[in-house]
C-alpha cells in the first residue's frame, strides 16, 4: 500500500505535524523521501521544536531512504534515484509513504510511474496526479476546468511522455506506458530481475 503526502519533517508549508499524525494512523512502515539528504534529515531529527515524532522514530530506526533529487524529472540523475527508491520498496515492508516537500512534482512523477507499472489507465493516473491540484489550489474539473486542463496539457502530459518514452502524448497507449516505465527503470540501472521483484511487490 502506498501513500503520498507533503513532507512529514520539512515544515515550510506548516503541514509536517498533520502528515506525522496521518503517517502514524496509516501505520507507515517505510518512507521514500525524495527531497532531503542526510544532513537535512539530521537537522530535522535534532530539532526539538518540530512536532514530528513519527518521522523521528522512522529515522532513528533506519526506515527512510533519502534521495535528495531535484524537482525536475528530466534531470540526468533522476532515473537512478527513482531506481534506488524502487529497490527500497523491494527490500522493505510497507505501507510506504512517498514524499518530497509539497508532495506534488517529484512525488507525483514517482507515483505516476508506479501506477503505470501496475497497469493503471491513463485516466486513472491523471486523476490521481491532479488530486494534488485540487487539495492544494482548489483546482478541479468543476471549479476551474480551463486551468485544470491546462495543468494536464502543460505539466502532466510531459510526465506521461517521459514515462512512456515518446515525444507526443498522442503516441501514448496502455502498452507503451507500462513498458516505458520498465525501460525507465532499466535506464536507472535496475535489472530485469529487480523489476520482476518490484512488480510482485506492488501488484
Amino acid at each position: 500500500m502506498f501513500f503520498r503526502f507533503a513532507s512529514p519533517c520539512d515544515n515550510t508549508y506548516n503541514r509536517a505535524a498533520y502528515v506525522n499524525a496521518l503517517c502514524e494512523k496509516a501505520g507507515i512502515g517505510y518512507i521514500i523521501d525524495l527531497a532531503d539528504n542526510g544532513a537535512e534529515a539530521d537537522v530535522y531529527f535534532e530539532d526539538d521544536s518540530l512536532n514530528v515524532p513519527y518521522r523521528k522514530y522512522m529515522y532513528k530506526n533506519s526506515k527512510i531512504v533519502l534521495l535528495d533529487i531535484f524537482g525536475y524529472y528530466g534531470d540526468m540523475s533522476y532515473d537512478k534515484a527513482v531506481a534506488e527508491a524502487m529497490r527500497a520498496i523491494i527490500a522493505n515492508d510497507g505501507p510506504f509513504l512517498i514524499h518530497c516537500t509539497e508532495g506534488k512534482d517529484r512525488t507525483g512523477f514517482v507515483c505516476a510511474l508506479l501506477e503505470a507499472l501496475c497497469g493503471a489507465s491513463i485516466k486513472e493516473i491523471t486523476k490521481d496526479y491532479m488530486k494534488t491540484y485540487s487539495n492544494y489550489y482548489g483546482i478541479d474539473e468543476k471549479s476551474d476546468k480551463e486551468t485544470y486542463d491546462s495543468v494536464i496539457e502543460v505539466i502532466f502530459e510531459d510526465i506521461l511522455c517521459t514515462i512512456a518514452g515518446v515525444n507526443n502524448v498522442s503516441m501514448i497507449n496502455q502498452d507503451n506506458l507500462a513498458s516505458g516505465a520498465m525501460n525507465y527503470l532499466r535506464f536507472g540501472g535496475m535489472s530485469d530481475n529487480e523489476i520482476a521483484q518490484l512488480l510482485v511487490k506492488i501488484k
